[in-house]
């Protein structure tokens, strides 16, 4: 099966969306955790990214280039703190088909 996978930036619309998907696995979310990442991309702070797959959300990622602190602060493994970040924002059920 061929998906249509597409790499945009993220709305205000997918605060909703992932704060509700990620309630349904469990996760104690609030939208506005999303909503300040969408406040620090308008302010250049951050980068925040919205896979897409045949047209519906499947994935998020934020990116603070400039971190004071966290896994960007000691400037190593920022690879693979991406990938982690990126795929632990997929549910399994969604990338299953």
């Amino acid at each position: 099966m061929t998906h249509n996978v597409r790499i945009r930036p993220m709305r205000d619309s997918d605060a909703a969306f992932f704060t509700e998907a990620e309630r349904a696995q469990g996760l104690h979310t609030e939208q506005e955790k999303f909503l300040m990442r969408l406040r620090d991309q308008a302010e250049s702070r951050s980068v925040a990214l919205v896979a897409e797959c045949d047209g519906e959300p499947a994935g998020y990622i934020h990116v603070y280039p400039d971190a004071q602190e966290g896994p960007f602060a000691a400037g190593a493994g920022r690879r693979s703190w991406i990938l982690r970040c990126w795929s632990g924002s997929v549910d399994k059920a969604w990338a299953a088909g």
